[in-house]
């Protein structure tokens, strides 16, 4: 389903049966395991990120499969870009528990190694009957207009550019967990000159 978020974004549910998808999400270390890198900041308190020490073979498997060549001409054929890589750097799995939420902002626009430009985020969510009392629900866009519940088997795909704002600005609530995991990628046929950008979050954007 295309999103009205004033860029290009869409939902789309079913791309996994709920056993994979069951299987992904046992395989999601608690809170407190030192596998995860958690952040403090003020933009995204008690987010948490898991890389590839954190997976087991059903992630790994999803993962694997977001990257692989249908998917990657599906999104091709989507967002009408012809050639691009798929990547989880600072992807993977996203985790956030009670408290944790992440401000309004745009991704940083750059693959570290390649400099190709950053162009898709795919974000499969893994919660099953979430309510919107429970926080945590994905606003695209500048007026936040659109907020999506982060519920079981849902997909968002959505072009990055400077005004793709995106967050979950509202705190999860107690006794809740939140969790994903999140494929991005990148434009092979475009390499801007000069620097680019870190995460922008609305609040320090003038």
């Amino acid at each position: 389903m295309r999103l009205d978020c004033g860029f290009p974004a869409w939902t789309v549910d079913g791309l996994f049966d709920e056993p994979t998808l069951a299987s992904v999400v046992a395989e999601f270390p608690p809170l407190d395991d030192p596998r995860w890198q958690t952040f403090g900041g003020e933009h995204e308190e008690r987010k948490q990120q898991g890389g590839p020490p954190c997976w087991g073979p059903a992630t790994t498997a999803v993962l694997l499969h977001l990257m692989a060549p249908p998917i990657l001409r599906y999104v091709q054929q989507l967002v009408g870009i012809e050639h691009l890589a798929a990547d989880v750097v600072g992807g993977g799995m996203h985790q956030s528990g009670p408290g944790a939420h992440l401000d309004m902002h745009v991704d940083f626009d750059r693959h570290p190694k390649t400099q190709w430009r950053r162009a898709v985020n795919m974000l499969l969510y893994l919660n099953h009957g979430w309510r919107e009392e429970w926080g945590g629900l994905l606003h695209l866009g500048s007026e936040e207009k659109v907020r999506i519940a982060p519920e079981f088997g849902r997909c968002v795909i959505f072009r990055c550019s400077d005004q793709s704002w995106h967050g979950h600005p509202e705190p999860v609530a107690t006794g809740h967990v939140r969790r994903s995991i999140a494929t991005y990628f990148y434009d092979m046929d475009d390499v801007p000159a000069g620097p680019g950008h870190s995460t922008v979050w609305r609040d320090d954007d003038g």
